[in-house]
């Protein structure tokens, strides 16, 4: 399957996944309100008031976090975040996970 809109926290280039570090950071961020319970509304309001947009530089959406905790990669490229307990692995290049 080809990738065209890269998962949150990376960029496209050249048909490889690159690692953004603006948008890891602010996975981190997600990821860790998440864990100490906040909901998706409250993580929404936080980053808003952090002045941290999303990539179109609109305000987040719940849905737009909680696509970004579903696609959160782990640092292996193959398992989402444990919350989650799905495979992202199918998706992309065998190449890339093996990196």
């Amino acid at each position: 399957m080809k990738i065209e809109i890269p998962p949150y926290g990376y960029d496209l280039v050249n048909g490889e996944l690159v690692e953004n570090e603006g948008e890891l950071e602010v996975l981190k961020i997600v990821v860790k309100y998440r864990d100490w319970g906040y909901t998706l509304k409250a993580i929404a309001y936080e980053l808003a008031e952090a002045g941290i947009a999303c990539r179109a530089g609109k305000s987040y959406a719940t849905q737009g976090i909680q696509r970004m905790l579903d696609k959160e990669l782990t640092h292996n490229h193959t398992e989402f975040h444990s919350n989650v307990g799905r495979f992202y692995s199918d998706m992309v290049d065998a190449s890339f996970v093996n990196k």
